[in-house]
């Protein structure tokens, strides 16, 4: 049996319905890393077919795509941020991004595949993110030691108050899909 350094590895990376092909020259770790760069560039494109990699070589790849999505995603944040400078707007440059990223998704300029895994790690992480908020309130010690309690009360109502409005809106919005289903 030949080594797999020295194996014709052959596969097919349909790309524009174009298959490229790899000449027996090129050895084992030329073949994978074309074809992790490859599938890196074109994680959307369902007539992919790929050679199979180690696990460690997957889950690197993985991590890839996660650090190349968040990578899209902070720049959608910065162009919404130059937007929000350069009009001089009252509305935060994040906001404005997400609306940029809401029209891009929408239009399919941007394919949910293509900010997925990098939505998923913040979503999965997102309780870490409220920790530098959290630790911040001690900065402000002094604005709850006199009416800390009455500020309290006010964010829990508040809060309660949201929910139940979030819900309500929702019951009502589903019963409307249920009209419409019947």
């Amino acid at each position: 049996m030949k080594s797999l350094l020295t194996q014709s590895v052959r596969y097919y990376i349909f790309v524009s319905m174009e298959p490229v092909h790899f000449s027996k020259s090129q050895n084992l770790f030329y073949d994978r890393l074309s074809a992790a760069v490859t599938f890196l560039l074109h994680p959307c494109n369902e007539s992919f077919s790929i050679i199979s990699f180690p696990k460690e070589v997957s889950q690197l790849l993985n991590l890839c795509k996660i650090i190349i999505q968040i990578a899209f995603l902070y720049g959608i944040y910065l162009i919404g941020h130059w937007i929000q400078e350069a009009l001089n707007l009252f509305v935060p440059g994040s906001v404005i991004g997400l609306i940029i990223l809401f029209i891009l998704l929408s239009t399919n300029v941007v394919r949910e595949v293509w900010v997925e895994k990098g939505a998923d790690f913040f979503l999965k992480h997102l309780t870490l993110f409220f920790i530098p908020a959290t630790v911040g309130i001690i900065n402000y010690f002094e604005v709850f030691s006199g009416k800390g309690f009455l500020l309290i009360v006010i964010v829990l109502v508040s809060t309660v108050l949201v929910m139940a409005g979030s819900g309500l809106v929702t019951q009502w919005m589903m019963r409307g899909k249920e009209v419409e289903h019947d």
